[in-house]
């Protein structure tokens, strides 16, 4: 999976981008968030570019993104961009949606520490 992601790094194209998106999702899941982080860093501002800052590409990317920070301990951080994001998705998708769900629960677990 590594190598698959180190050979699509600087294509820019909407397939790499998409396949970078569900390799990193996969990283993840796997608690690989220390590779993940820097993926996700390139994927949130390339799909609010491209798609929007409200769509589902951004703000599942930016949960991932927050998530990954607070299972690294960046919990500070990791708050910030999970509120930032919950605030988005609350507005786009509104208050019960499973993704803004799955981001009130990530940001209340950052701030807790």
């Amino acid at each position: 999976m590594a190598e698959t992601l180190a050979r699509s790094r600087g294509s820019g194209s909407p397939d790499a981008m998409l396949a970078r998106f569900g390799l990193v999702k996969a990283l993840s899941r796997q608690n690989r968030f220390t590779e993940a982080d820097p993926i996700f860093r390139e994927l949130v501002p390339y799909f609010a570019r491209e798609t929007g800052a409200e769509s589902r590409f951004t703000t599942t990317a930016s949960y991932y993104l927050g998530l990954g920070l607070s299972k690294l301990g960046r919990r500070a951080e990791a708050a910030l961009i999970l509120a930032h994001t919950l605030e988005i998705q609350q507005r786009a998708f509104g208050a019960d949606d499973p993704d803004t769900n799955l981001t009130r629960a990530a940001k209340k677990e950052a701030e807790a520490g």
